[in-house]
């Protein structure tokens, strides 16, 4: 049986605000304490590690910064400029590894710290946690960086990197040599490969960029940017067999491509015909924001959701905003049959979007989705045989319990709780925006909060991490949130919340 070790949080302000029946005060300190980041509380919150120096964690908002498998917790930082008061002892300058690989490059010039000239100014290091607490940079390189776990272990991981490799010229016919380089380690980080067949190299050319799924049963999936156009006349089109989605059995080496039974994302054309009548769509994306997850369901079955959203306005109205979103949902069940997968006839649910995606380790599947015509969201639960997307709870936002509008910035589901990143946008009532009665134009304020839940969405608490980048990391099979204080260079801690237990 699961125990909570969640702890009630006191809003004395609130509480005076409302005894006193002062409705105005109240209204003002939620929308302050919605911007500002002072408010919610923690569970069992502890130090658990310690740093050299803040740039360790350092985050560009590409992915998760702590990375934990079965024997390693790991910590990527990316900066802007290297720190060079740090102790870099016993660390692998990952260009080492490809410098001198460079006569298919011109002899492309390499500088301190592994920099090629001309490259982007960003320099990455990968720190993995000793035995004593403390994080110890293994790994250093001159990018933007992700991490990846390979094998039933965790053992080997991959450094997925923003590097050009040397042997990147247009007269290669090699894929792989198109993506980012990608290094990995099977020995905790004291040695490391460049891994030239790259990693899920179709999906994408960055290859931090690939935001790989990796499944109970060792198969790694990976999208392709989507929607993948062809051009008629000069017009984008929606076609081509290929779905974008990628499975590899060989740790991202080779892959294969799954081909669609039909569009999985919508043409403009079938947009236009699905939009309320005397409205346009907008926006320059020509299919609007597509959102694609797939989610393994069993030995031989997996399933593909792909969200199209596209804002619609009233061609006699001057308001800049939207007067509604259209939601397009298109889903299909894979099946296995030897070592391929096949997908299954393409189902379509106009009217909801899945703005995030999780699965926990027991298999089950939560989404965070949106409804047609709603600005908040709901945790919704996924039906592993019929695919049936039921709507469970409402998502709470930084303005709780007034209605905002909501963007996941990340949705982790653990063994027994769920944790969601959010920003939310709410827009100020005209009793209280003086301009809107002069202008006519709307106000918002916007505000980041991060909840979590140990009753599968049911109720919420808010935890007191500061900024929307102040998690660092989830470990969904001991339900550790990671996360850190902000604001100080002088930080050099991580904290940690564990938010149930057995």
């Amino acid at each position: 049986m699961t125990r909570s070790r969640r702890r009630a949080v006191a809003l004395p302000l609130l509480v005076v605000a409302l005894a006193t029946g002062l409705p105005a005060t109240w209204f003002i300190w939620t929308l302050a304490k919605g911007h500002g980041d002072f408010a919610g509380g923690h569970v069992d919150t502890r130090e658990f590690a310690t740093l050299q120096s803040y740039f360790q964690r350092r985050d560009d908002g590409l992915c998760d910064r702590i990375f934990v498998t079965a024997e390693d917790t790991w910590l990527v930082g990316v900066v802007d400029s290297p720190d060079s008061s740090m102790d870099l002892g016993g660390s692998t300058d990952l260009a080492e590894l490809i410098r001198g690989h460079d006569d298919d490059n011109g002899g492309a010039a390499y500088g301190v710290f592994g920099a090629a000239t001309g490259a982007r100014a960003k320099y990455g290091y990968i720190s993995r946690l000793n035995d004593n607490g403390q994080f110890d940079v293994v790994a250093r390189l001159n990018s933007s960086a992700c991490m990846a776990a390979g094998g039933p272990d965790g053992r080997r991981v991959y450094v997925l990197s923003g590097m050009e490799r040397p042997d990147n010229a247009y007269d290669n016919d090699d894929p792989a040599s198109r993506q980012d380089a990608v290094f990995a380690t099977a020995d905790h980080g004291q040695s490391w490969q460049w891994q030239r067949e790259g990693f899920m190299v179709p999906s994408s050319i960055t290859a931090w960029g690939v935001r790989p799924y990796r499944d109970a049963y060792d198969t790694v999936w990976a999208w392709a940017r989507l929607p993948r156009t062809q051009v008629t006349n000069g017009k984008p089109i929606v076609d081509g067999d290929g779905s974008g989605l990628y499975y590899s059995t060989d740790e991202g080496r080779s892959t294969t491509e799954i081909v669609q039974t039909s569009p999985l994302v919508a043409s403009r054309q079938e947009l236009e015909a699905l939009k309320p009548a005397g409205m346009k769509l907008n926006g320059e994306a020509v299919v609007g924001e597509v959102t694609p997850h797939v989610m393994r369901l069993g030995v031989d079955r997996a399933a593909v959701w792909v969200s199209q959203q596209i804002g619609y306005s009233d061609p006699t109205d001057t308001s800049p905003y939207n007067a509604g979103a259209l939601h397009l949902l298109r889903y299909a069940e894979l099946s296995r049959s030897g070592d391929e997968w096949r997908m299954g006839d393409v189902e379509q649910n106009q009217g909801m979007e899945i703005q995030a995606m999780g699965q926990g380790p027991d298999g089950r599947v939560r989404a965070v989705v949106r409804m047609a015509g709603e600005t908040g969201s709901h945790i919704a639960r996924i039906d592993p045989a019929s695919l049936e997307i039921k709507t469970a709870a409402k998502l709470p936002g930084a303005f709780a319990p007034l209605t905002s509008s909501e963007y996941v910035r990340g949705f982790w589901v653990g063994k027994h709780s769920m944790v969601v990143n959010v920003g939310s946008s709410y827009r100020v009532p005209t009793w209280i925006n003086a301009g809107e009665w002069l202008s006519g134009d709307e106000a918002h304020i916007s505000g980041n909060a991060v909840f979590y839940s140990v009753d599968d969405g049911r109720s919420w608490d808010r935890l007191a991490i500061p900024g929307y980048q102040g998690v660092l990391g989830f470990d969904a099979a001991t339900d550790r949130l990671f996360w850190h204080k902000g604001g100080s260079y002088e930080d050099k801690s991580i904290q940690v919340d564990r938010l149930a237990e057995d």
